[in-house]
């Protein structure tokens, strides 16, 4: 048999509630070369009911003896995939029929990009869309926020097999946030791309990962952004610090100025070896501009902080002008509703 262009890859462990749907909206897609790779990660009898129940050529089935976890469920799956990419499915998301379709067109056409995700709307158990999730879009910006946060939306991806195998693929070890340290692992052999497209309903519900263990997934981003911040600095930053930069929530004005300099650094190592463009320069100059002023605004009067506030004008001559409008904006909405 002639090898699929694309391996959709999903591991299923339970969720029968909303499997069906997932399936489902893989098997509808526009475009139709790709193998549906599925792995049954200790499954009820329900949610195993569901998968056996296809009776479609294109699905591949694979059982776990016993749960094993998603990281070495994916990594059992890359290793047997035979798609030249790999796109990515949760067993209770609704990829869109013209996922696929899009993002091999665009990786046909931008040979330079490994990986590939897009914007998302989110859902709830009531299936009515609610928020659009936009993230940044050309590999100069996404490396600049990967310092900050996860900009790529694990389940909307579609890699180059190559690229994740040259970056050693999940790591075993991580139980959680494992797209993010793939991200990392990825970000020196890997060129990163978002659609602006939503591809992708995004479900959100009481039992998923991201809400039953929101707090384990936030303490290892947090532990992931550290080692990225501190490879670029040069140092071990303190924990506590990263923590701080995510919060944006500083007490002491020293921990105020320990952070903005962290930041500074970021700033120069990113724009330093000439690769970015233009637009890329300007969206990192605007991101690090809005962070600087939003650990400076709480304390402008102080002289210490009067350098930092000049490199946020320097940085962005707009920023104080924008701010000042919306919320002279917002004051006269309260006024007159």
């Amino acid at each position: 048999m002639k090898n699929p262009k694309v391996t959709v890859l999903m591991s299923v462990y339970n969720g029968e509630r909303y499997l069906k749907e997932a399936v489902d909206s893989i098997l509808r897609q526009t475009f139709e070369d790709f193998e549906f790779l599925i792995i049954n990660d200790g499954c009820s009898y329900k949610a195993t009911e569901i998968i056996n129940s296809y009776n479609d050529s294109r699905m591949r089935i694979i059982n776990n003896q016993k749960n094993i976890g998603l990281s070495k469920s994916l990594n059992k799956g890359l290793a047997i995939a035979r798609g030249n990419y790999i796109a990515r499915m949760d067993a209770d998301d609704i990829s869109l029929p013209g996922r696929l379709a899009k993002q091999v067109n665009f990786l046909e056409t931008h040979q330079d990009v490994d990986v590939l995700g897009s914007a998302v709307q989110i859902i709830g158990d009531d299936e009515k869309p609610s928020i659009i999730c936009q993230f940044p879009t050309v590999h100069g910006y996404i490396k600049w926020c990967l310092y900050f946060y996860n900009p790529i939306p694990h389940p909307t991806v579609m890699m180059r097999r190559q690229a994740l195998e040259r970056a050693g693929g999940y790591s075993s070890s991580m139980i959680y946030a494992q797209d993010y340290d793939l991200w990392r692992r990825m970000s020196g052999v890997a060129r990163f791309a978002n659609l602006p497209d939503v591809l992708l309903y995004l479900r959100k519900h009481e039992s998923n990962i991201s809400n039953s263990h929101l707090i384990q997934q936030w303490k290892d981003s947090i532990k992931i952004s550290r080692q990225i911040i501190s490879e670029v600095v040069g140092r071990k930053v303190p924990i506590n610090i990263v923590q701080r930069i995510w919060n944006q929530q500083f007490k002491t004005l020293d921990k105020t100025l320990d952070a903005s300099k962290i930041i500074v650094r970021l700033y120069h190592a990113s724009i330093a070896n000439g690769t970015l463009s233009r637009f890329e320069k300007r969206m990192v100059r605007k991101d690090a501009a809005s962070r600087l002023f939003t650990l400076a605004l709480p304390r402008m009067r102080n002289v210490h902080m009067w350098p930092l506030s000049g490199l946020v004008c320097l940085l962005d001559p707009l920023l104080v002008g924008r701010t000042i409008t919306a919320h002279l904006r917002n004051v006269i909405n309260k006024l007159f509703r």
